[in-house]
């Protein structure tokens, strides 16, 4: 049985996928009526050049600072941390039993990013925030006088519910500015949504999925995938320094996009693309965003890399191959015979950077809908799985 090397340990980091409905839906069957925020990375990014991801990034210290606990005091209208904290705690997933181990675990002082002052699914969310704001210009926030706001976070209306989020306004001069000091220093993300009298919509992004990076590659991480969507499509400013481009993707073009070179994407984000794919609808993918995650906690996926004789084979957990061997091997055999052995099968199968095809047969796992499939790859025989 393969066991993962833990010498080098991954490093922790979160993003976020930036959903928007679409103000002029396409009219093709079964198309999506809502699009995906890609940032492009530039050409000498250490990691994933040129690639098409989510924005994100990693931890930070600033990111679990007690001083949130004050910023949301302020919308709250309270000098109590304690019911601060409270009201933070609620906008995590209620079944902590499933909770991702990147939560879940003991935190020790000694450690680069220390103890948390606040809930691990919070500070997570922070730093997926932040980290939009810096690389997009979408600050995801709310006025502290935003009363409506603040009465349904008093009333428990948004824990595990389904919400908007909202784009806060800033100008343009004003974003630039924000964006340039928090990128140079994470800690002025909380100094800035003082200075605007916001704090951090983390009541409207909902965990969607926790992706560790395969045991073979140079830079690791481990990594909660959150999720969100906002009423129609805010105003972009890209980050130069990190990427060179920026697009809105729906999930329903995502076939086109990949295979005509439009995107180019990793595992992770292709998996989570076709899987948006099966909720075409903007309005039911929130209400399923939020339900889901609320109620059955994550699902994490250390894919198992291998290298087949006609393509590349991202085995995931549920594989009955899954654990037979070490990301980077190489196999004397094709996908489909690789398939032949297996009991069951759950991977995604890449013939080059513009073809991806994911396989399964095993049932659909923490409340997920599987991805949609696609690719040249020939539909493997009923009998070989």
């Amino acid at each position: 049985m393969y066991k993962v090397n833990t010498a080098r340990r991954w490093r922790e980091a979160a993003s976020l996928i930036v959903t928007a409905r679409s103000a002029k839906p396409n009219p093709q069957h079964d198309c999506s009526n809502y699009a995906v925020l890609m940032m492009q990375r530039g050409g000498t990014a250490s990691f994933a050049k040129c690639h098409h991801v989510f924005p994100g990034g990693l931890l930070d210290k600033a990111d679990a600072q007690q001083s949130w606990i004050s910023n949301a005091c302020r919308l709250l209208g309270t000098e109590s941390d304690s019911q601060a904290l409270s009201i933070l705690k609620s906008s995590a997933c209620s079944n902590e039993a499933r909770a991702p181990p990147t939560f879940s675990r003991c935190r020790q002082e000694t450690e680069d990013i220390g103890a948390f002052s606040l809930p691990s699914e919070v500070v997570f969310k922070l730093c997926s925030l932040r980290e939009t704001f810096e690389e997009s210009g979408i600050l995801l926030a709310r006025h502290v006088a935003d009363t409506d706001f603040k009465d349904r976070v008093l009333d428990g209306k948004l824990s595990g519910q389904a919400s908007f989020a909202q784009a806060f306004e800033i100008s343009p001069s004003d974003r630039e500015h924000w964006m340039t000091r928090v990128r140079g220093d994470a800690s002025e993300f909380l100094t800035m949504c003082q200075a605007l009298d916001c704090v951090p919509d983390v009541w409207s992004i909902h965990l969607w999925s926790t992706w560790l990076t395969p045991s073979n590659a140079p830079k690791r991480f481990d990594t909660p995938f959150f999720i969100t969507m906002l009423q129609d499509t805010p105003e972009l400013c890209v980050n130069a320094a990190e990427h060179q481009s920026a697009t809105w993707l729906r999930p329903s073009d995502t076939t086109s996009a990949i295979s005509n070179g439009d995107v180019l994407v990793g595992p992770p984000q292709a998996m989570e693309l076709l899987r948006l794919a099966s909720h075409p609808c903007a309005d039911s993918l929130l209400q399923f965003s939020a339900r889901r995650a609320h109620e059955h906690g994550y699902e994490r996926w250390c894919p198992i890399r291998v290298k087949c004789s006609d393509c590349s084979v991202s085995l995931f957990p549920g594989d009955s191959q899954y654990g037979n061997y070490a990301s980077g091997d190489v196999l004397d055999c094709t996908a489909l015979e690789l398939f032949a052995r297996s009991r069951g099968v759950h991977a995604l199968l890449q013939h080059s950077p513009k073809d991806y095809r994911f396989y399964s047969s095993i049932p659909e796992r923490r409340g997920h809908i599987f991805p949609k499939s696609y690719g040249s790859c020939p539909t493997p025989a009923a009998d070989a799985i």
